[in-house]
């Protein structure tokens, strides 16, 4: 008699356990449904600039990347000698661009086709740092720029998560074919100053340029600038 009655507390133990348990699984149903949809899948970025060369100053503390199509010419920093230096990266080879060259003028649609040339001539200056003399900003901006430069108000690029000033010069330009020049400037630091001289051709204007695949390349050029102490 005493066994049978502890084996029906056992079954109604039992039934009141799974009852439990049913009543937790159905009203924690949602919470785990929904957990389980609202947990992202992590799907791996492309790197835009795998695979590209990297330039690194040890005298100036910057670096940046830039594709293995673009040509670059680095001045001497280390050099006592040179009081002003200037670098640039451009998107042809200089050497090819001189067997389409006449008298000093490009033929650029025979030499790339449809595709827009760029150009840019930049440097780095400090007051602590480098061979470049550096100059107070407004000394700098009025050595820099061409006379009849202009400052926009909004400039087009950002270099390395840096915002620039940007001056655009059209006219009395001297012996060059570009149609104007658009100079960026940019300050790292308080005594630290970055310049940008853009040159382009075979488009036909500079909005032109901006919707282009190279102007978006040029774009991402900049963004991997980095700027150190």
């Amino acid at each position: 008699m005493i066994q049978k009655g502890f084996s029906t507390v056992l079954i109604v133990l039992f039934i009141f356990v799974a009852l439990c348990g049913s009543y937790y699984f159905v009203t924690n149903k949602s919470d785990i449904l929904q957990t389980l949809r609202v947990t992202p899948t992590t799907k791996p970025t492309d790197d835009l600039t795998a695979g590209w060369e990297t330039y690194a100053s040890s005298v100036f503390n910057y670096s940046f990347k830039y594709p293995k199509t673009w040509s670059i010419q680095m001045f001497n920093e280390k050099d006592p000698e040179i009081l002003f230096g200037s670098n640039s990266l451009q998107n042809y080879s200089p050497t090819e661009v001189e067997k389409y060259m006449n008298h000093g003028l490009v033929d650029w649609a025979k030499y790339l086709g449809d595709k827009p040339a760029i150009k840019i001539d930049f440097a780095v200056y400090s007051k602590r740092q480098g061979s470049n003399n550096y100059q107070e900003r407004g000394e700098f901006l009025k050595n820099l720029l061409n006379e009849t430069a202009k400052k926009m108000d909004v400039s087009d690029i950002v270099i390395g998560g840096l915002t620039t000033e940007q001056y655009k010069a059209t006219e009395d330009l001297g012996p060059t074919d570009v149609p104007e020049i658009n100079t960026f400037v940019a300050y790292p630091e308080k005594d630290r100053i970055i310049y940008m001289h853009l040159l382009f051709w075979n488009t036909k204007s500079y909005e032109e340029l901006k919707k282009t695949s190279e102007w978006k390349e040029f774009s991402q050029i900049l963004s991997t600038f980095d700027f150190t102490q």
